[in-house]
């Protein structure tokens, strides 16, 4: 009998530490990053290692998930010659053009920060009998001619279940690029 309770005990031990290790893992897995570059490197941002990178036509980057997508498309001010708020309009209504019932389920306030101007809307739209949500971003760099324009899609659940994660994400994106120069003119 003494030799069954070691033999159990042995046992145990090593299923736990094996457990122990594989959580552990998976919790390495879920923080390590990757850091995404835009515009000749000029815009950076980090993701966690779940969001895999795919081929689009349409964007400069898209990434996706199990259950999201993030398109991500750079403009210049002087190529586009519109407001931020302007250029997003445009945009979503190229993005939903095909979709049916939509619906503007929120305006987000301007979010000011110390180098940037960020604007977002959350929509709702449907194709096929499908209804997803979509997080419409455009980050304005302050002393840059660039604009992002983000937009995150998912299904309404995990939209509200990841949006903060997305918006903390969009707040973290940095413009290292070149900033504008001032010229002074003297008289």
């Amino acid at each position: 009998m003494k030799k069954v309770l070691i033999f159990l005990f042995s046992f145990l031990t090593i299923i736990c530490s094996a457990g122990v290790l594989f959580l552990t893992g998976c919790a390495n897995n879920l923080t390590k990053v990757n850091k995404f570059m835009l515009d000749g490197n000029n815009i950076s941002f980090t993701l966690s290692q779940v969001w895999k990178e795919e081929t689009s036509t349409e964007h400069d980057l898209s990434l996706s998930k199990l259950n999201a997508n993030l398109h991500l498309s750079v403009y210049k001010k002087e190529e586009v010659e519109l407001s931020p708020e302007k250029l997003m309009n445009d945009l979503i209504k190229e993005e939903l053009k095909d979709k049916d019932d939509k619906e503007l389920v929120k305006e987000y306030n301007k979010n000011k920060t110390k180098n940037k101007t960020i604007y977002s809307k959350l929509y709702k739209a449907s194709q096929d009998n499908i209804e997803d949500e979509y997080l419409f971003t455009i980050i304005e760099f302050d002393n840059s001619d660039t604009y992002l324009y983000a937009v995150y899609t998912a299904k309404g659940a995990y939209m509200q279940y990841s949006i903060d994660d997305i918006q903390r994400m969009l707040l973290k994106v940095e413009y290292t690029g070149d900033i504008r120069k001032t010229e002074l003119a003297y008289n």
